[in-house]
């Protein structure tokens, strides 16, 4: 017996060591052994993903293919890089992370008595890799003149933390009523315009105040002189009344140039908000999201008292024409973009191309024939053009850009430009754009209610 169950313990332990080495034997070897390094990359790094090789056991590891597709080196998060040789993979999970702070510039500001100052308006600049959100460090009330010291909190999406430190200055309690400058103003017969966009306020503490029109006694539909209420106030609730005429009329500056301008904001902005001030005339901006450096012009341009349209987000004509879901789901980050930089939402929008164009074919035939009236139905009004400076065309010579410009002999004249890096030439040929039409009796103005439709006939 005993002879027995000793030879049965043999048996199993020989068993059980053939188990191991076919265990050993038959388990899948690694292709490759990847160094024992950090897998944790800085949010938008260029990446070499040989460093996280040390070893490669295959006869053909010059086939070697790195996937790095599935990674948003611009997004935090875990993602995986698939290392393929054949039809033999690898696969290595890095995390993309942000340990750097944010670098913030903070603005000093001259504030109203008992203001309710939000921690954001004291942001001049945020350079960071991620979303921020701005806040207090303390509960402040303003309501005590002078100078007063705050911090705030700038803290990114991955953690990280700036404090800053800045001056507000709370003035004098201010009991000071608004100024009504406007004493008459003209518009067109059915016009939809708003009057208080007409006129001017001004105030010693508040740059936005509120105004209000009593049309009670006004008839837009027929042609005629007609007195209107305009009440002012500021934000401390000081307010000023005044009566002033509005005469509808039959028509209005027949002759009128819209100066428009595509895919700023950029480095030329300013350049062409200067010129435009200089004349004293306003235009209408298309903007894009393609240069953050520049979106600070975006508040410019309508501080300036121009119009602010969209033009598209990422300018890619291959992911703005993919799909309509993808048009508008680029339209709603321009209009969010325009929002945050400047408080105000707008309607009118200009398609990459123009609504004629044909390239959006090739990523979805028919699209443009949609999207013409979904945009309207969803609120909107787009713009093509009747007149260019050809300033899309390369190596055009500024003559031939002046000689396009004016070349149009309509009454009402939408002229495309471009203010986007690499345009200088716009810049230098626009006084004299402007000053030929000036010439001629033409009056200049923004995007607004009451301009015409500019269409082109849809090809796609």
């Amino acid at each position: 017996m005993n002879k027995l169950a000793n030879r049965g313990k043999v048996v199993i332990g020989v068993l059980v060591i053939i188990v191991i080495a076919l265990f050993f034997l038959l388990r899948p070897h690694k292709m490759i052994e990847f160094n024992e390094i950090s897998n944790k990359i800085e949010i938008n790094s260029v990446v070499d993903y040989h460093k996280f090789i040390k070893e490669i056991k295959s006869d053909n590891k010059e086939k070697l293919v790195i996937d790095d597709s599935k990674v948003q080196y611009n997004k935090l998060g875990e993602y995986d890089v698939i290392f393929k040789i054949g039809d033999k993979e690898e696969i290595l999970t890095i995390e993309i992370v942000d340990t750097i702070k944010p670098k913030v510039k903070l603005k000093t500001l001259d504030i109203r008595y008992n203001y309710p100052l939000k921690a954001e308006e004291l942001i001049d600049k945020i350079e960071d890799s991620t979303k921020t959100e701005v806040s207090f460090l303390e509960n402040y009330s303003f309501d005590k003149v002078g100078k007063q010291e705050v911090s705030l909190s700038i803290k990114d999406e991955a953690g990280n933390i700036t404090e800053a430190k800045t001056t507000v200055n709370v003035l004098e309690k201010d009991e000071e009523k608004p100024i009504i400058h406007t004493k008459e103003i003209e518009i067109a017969v059915n016009s939809k315009k708003t009057l208080a966009d007409y006129i001017e306020v001004s105030d010693n503490q508040d740059k936005d105040v509120k105004i209000k029109v009593d049309e009670k006694n006004l008839n837009r539909q027929k042609v005629g002189d007609y007195k209107v209420k305009v009440t002012a106030c500021d934000a401390s609730s000081n307010q000023s009344e005044a009566e002033i005429t509005v005469h509808v009329k039959k028509s209005v500056s027949q002759k009128v140039v819209y100066l428009t301008f595509d895919d700023g904001p950029s480095r030329y902005t300013s350049s062409v908000l200067n010129i435009l001030k200089k004349y004293n005339i306003k235009a209408t901006f298309f903007v894009t999201g393609i240069n953050k450096k520049y979106y600070s012009r975006m508040k410019d341009i309508v501080n300036g008292g121009h119009t602010i349209a969209l033009h598209t987000y990422s300018h890619d004509y291959g992911k703005v024409y993919q799909s309509v879901d993808a048009y508008f789901n680029d339209l709603e980050k321009i209009s969010n973009l325009v929002e945050k930089q400047t408080g105000k939402k707008t309607k009118y929008i200009r398609f990459p191309g123009g609504s004629s164009n044909t390239v959006s074919r090739k990523y979805s035939p028919k699209i443009m024939s949609k999207l013409v009236g979904m945009v309207e139905k969803k609120g909107y009004r787009y713009f093509d053009w009747n007149c260019e400076n050809g300033d899309g065309y390369s190596r055009m010579a500024t003559s031939e850009m002046i000689r396009r410009a004016t070349s149009s002999k309509q009454k009402q004249v939408m002229i495309l430009m471009h203010d986007a890096n690499g345009k200088q030439a716009t810049v230098d040929t626009l006084s004299t754009i402007i000053e030929y039409y000036k010439n001629k009796g033409y009056e200049f103005k923004g995007i607004d209610e009451d301009t015409p439709d500019f269409h082109q006939n849809v090809n796609n």
